[in-house]
């Protein structure tokens, strides 16, 4: 029985690292690419704006 629990305490572990990590490259790909908005947009660029459409009167 103890050794069922060490394995169950061992794949929970693993189990808990790998949300961890996934979360973090998650949270870095935001990061980035809010980065990349932002450098977009101080340079007057709309990063969201479709190519080849005409631009709307202000």
């Amino acid at each position: 029985m103890a050794e069922r629990n060490e394995l169950l305490s061992q794949r929970v572990q693993q189990l808990e690292r790998d949300i961890r990590e996934a979360f973090w490259v998650d949270d870095e790909a935001r990061i980035e690419r809010d980065y990349y908005e932002l450098l977009l947009r101080e340079n007057g660029i709309d990063p969201w704006r479709i190519p080849g459409a005409e631009e709307e009167p202000s």
